[in-house]
C-alpha cells in the first residue's frame, strides 16, 4: 500500500480491509487492527 500527499512529521493511523467479488456481490473481511505510521522530512 502506498499513501501519497502526506504531510511530513505527522503520525497517521491506518486500517485496511480486503474484499473479493463473488458474482454480483462483494464479500469483505473484518477491518485490521489500527497501525500507526510516522512520516519524516
Amino acid at each position: 500500500m502506498v499513501a501519497k500527499n502526506l504531510e511530513s512529521n505527522q503520525t497517521y493511523y491506518i486500517r485496511v480491509r480486503a474484499f473479493m467479488a463473488l458474482g454480483s456481490e462483494n464479500v469483505y473481511t473484518d477491518w485490521s487492527d489500527t497501525r500507526s505510521a510516522d512520516t519524516t522530512e
